[in-house]
């Protein structure tokens, strides 16, 4: 069995023979009272207990002074006496002389001691070692133990559920797996097992389909309609993740029809709530604070913390991009629930989305504060999935804006070398990100490769924070590599786009690159009137109206106050163009400056070659 292979200690090992003689020798020494006892501590492990033992201090005091075992200061077992070997190789030698059947009841027994504490949640895993020790010892034996297999099972099932509580995923993924592997195909217990396992496998890195799958039909031969569309829900979580935002919602439907018209429950306000998600992603904010909302009063009604911290992410984060700057204090409450909790994922939503926000209200330092402060809590416990997915896009967000741009190179080979071609919601992202620094820093070919491909990814996706972002990005680079044509058709989507979504979203932060397509091609009133319905009056928003109108010094201005340099300098490279074309020499020099000193500092040689043409020609 993997589990037991894996605690594998060193009586597993080839020990040198002169050593293991000597010990052995040692060992046949004592009194055969005294070597059965020392047996029996083997057995327990490194650290043992009287109790276990049904032994006495007097029992053990030969032993501690032939310096085979130590008496410890404190115990790790309430109300009992704890001893620990003095040295490792003295237990494992010991523990070796045990005949297999003869090892196999030991932990048997050994685990029943431990259950009789009655805290499984402080000792499951401890259970589980010793059952699937026993299990694997009798079974090379050919030795029966009634129950054994049943016993184990459970046992195994509870250190993964000890595990997963402690967010230590990979453990919770093994002992499910090594339950899984003891349980029939046809037995009733296999699809929550399915379940557990690829639920573990779901929070550290967005796997687990193949388990879901299989326990989603195995709840549904049962009649247990909520369960499968517990594992809907999951299921949507994926494929969200992989990008296909078709199969997300064809799983949220699914969720839905499982349980339409059955009363309140749990199963409910998590469909609620995740349809509200959903809404809020794909910016339909009104409809992700209704269904929030809804997803609250049920959740509060029935007790439900959990489901109440997710319902506040979403209708925190949809009230911000309605226009609600108090849409924070909902994330700030959801963060703290989770917090209370010790709901991993929650409170790593909770710090992403409230960083999202700070950053569509333009608090670019205090979001990215947040941000980091999810992927460290991802990272520290394990949810690798959500880890990944920081990688390809929110951490790279501050750096390009700021100008950090090898950190953005850097992060966005990683990412596209670790995701490779497959799905991955944040694909289009890192592409387009990687676009913008090639563009500048002179790399025609490499801009206009991720532009394109950033663009294909993103289709599938449709959320407009996706789609959108990349359809604003795209157009920058077509028009800034003379493709006119190209520029043309994607600002007609991306404009389409504007329209159909009246609020805009994430699409906000880089409208600033369509609005310069826009007054590039002289349909700046065009991008005005599509965005003249946006609800959040955001720092983002009014620069791109001024650069819409051509007013590029007033947007300069609002991207300096927001302390992000890299749209400041090319806002200022452009606006030292449209001065020095007027013949203002003296300001286009006042706005070059700053913006030459930027791009030298990142070696931006497209953007150093135009203002250092535009310095001469003002001179």
């Amino acid at each position: 069995m993997r589990m037991l292979a894996e605690r594998a200690t060193t009586e597993d090992l080839p020990l040198p023979e002169s050593v293991q003689g000597i010990i052995a020798a040692r060992l046949d020494g004592l009194r055969p009272e005294e070597k059965a006892l020392l047996q029996d501590a083997a057995v327990i492990g490194k650290v043992f207990w009287l109790g276990a033992l049904e032994a006495s201090e007097q029992q053990l005091h030969a032993l501690q002074q032939k310096e085979f075992v130590q008496r410890a200061r404190r115990s790790s077992v309430e109300g009992e006496t704890e001893y620990a070997f003095k040295h490792l190789l003295v237990r494992d030698v010991a523990y070796g002389q045990i005949p297999r059947a003869e090892r196999a009841e030991k932990h048997v027994r050994t685990a029943a001691w431990i259950e009789s504490f009655g805290r499984p949640e402080d000792h499951a895993e401890m259970v589980a070692h010793h059952y699937a020790s026993a299990l694997e010892l009798a079974n090379a034996a050919g030795q029966e133990i009634d129950g054994l297999d049943a016993r184990t099972r459970a046992a195994l099932r509870d250190a993964g559920d000890r595990a997963a509580s402690l967010s230590a995923l990979t453990r919770a993924e093994r002992y499910f797996s090594d339950a899984l592997d003891l349980t029939p195909a046809d037995d009733e217990a296999r699809p929550e097992l399915l379940l557990r396992l690829g639920r573990a496998r779901y929070l550290s890195a967005w796997g687990g389909v193949a388990e879901f799958e299989a326990a989603r039909a195995g709840f549904l031969a049962a009649e247990d309609r909520e369960s499968a569309a517990e594992v809907a829900l999951l299921l949507a979580d994926i494929l969200w993740s992989q990008g296909n935002a078709d199969g997300a919602r064809a799983h949220l439907d699914d969720a839905r029809s499982l349980v339409v018209g059955r009363p309140a429950s749990r199963i409910q306000a998590s469909i609620l709530s995740e349809a509200s998600r959903y809404d809020m992603l794909a910016d339909r904010n009104d409809s992700a604070i209704a269904n929030g909302r809804e997803a609250l009063r049920m959740s509060e009604a029935l007790g439900l913390d959990d489901i109440r911290t997710h319902a506040l992410n979403n209708v925190g984060a949809a009230r911000v991009a309605a226009g609600d700057p108090g849409g924070v204090a909902d994330l700030d409450e959801s963060i703290e629930i989770a917090s209370r909790l010790n709901s991993v994922a929650d409170l790593v939503r909770g710090y992403n989305n409230r960083g999202t926000m700070k950053v569509l209200l333009g608090r670019i330092a205090e979001a990215e504060e947040d941000v980091i402060e999810a992927y460290r809590v991802a990272v520290h416990f394990g949810h690798n999935g959500f880890a990944r997915w920081a990688e390809g896009g929110p951490l790279m967000g501050n750096p390009i804006q700021c100008g950090r741009w090898d950190e953005v190179v850097e992060r966005a080979d990683a990412f596209l070398a670790d995701v490779g071609e497959t799905g991955h919601y944040q694909l289009a992202t890192a592409y387009l990100f990687r676009g913008l620094v090639r563009l500048a820093r002179g790399d025609v070919v490499g801009a206009e490769q991720d532009a394109d491909r950033g663009l294909e990814v993103a289709r599938p996706v449709l959320d407009p924070q996706i789609l959108g972002s990349a359809l604003e990005l795209a157009a920058f680079i077509s028009l800034s590599l003379g493709n006119e044509t190209r520029a043309m058709e994607t600002i007609d989507e991306a404009l389409a786009l504007l329209r159909e979504h009246r609020q805009l979203g994430w699409a906000v932060v880089w409208l600033n690159q369509l609005a310069w397509v826009a007054w590039r091609l002289g349909r700046g009133d065009e991008l005005l009137d599509a965005v003249r319905n946006e609800a959040l009056e955001s720092p983002w928003l009014v620069a791109a109206r001024a650069i819409a109108a051509g007013d590029f010094v007033r947007a300069a201005d609002i991207y300096a106050e927001m302390g992000t340099t890299a749209l400041e300098a090319f806002n200022r490279l452009c606006a030292a163009e449209q001065l020095v074309g007027e013949g203002r020499r003296a300001e286009a020099d006042e706005q070059l400056r700053p913006a030459l000193a930027f791009y030298r500092s990142v070696g931006a040689s497209r953007y150093v070659r135009e203002g250092e043409a535009l310095l001469a020609a003002s001179a």
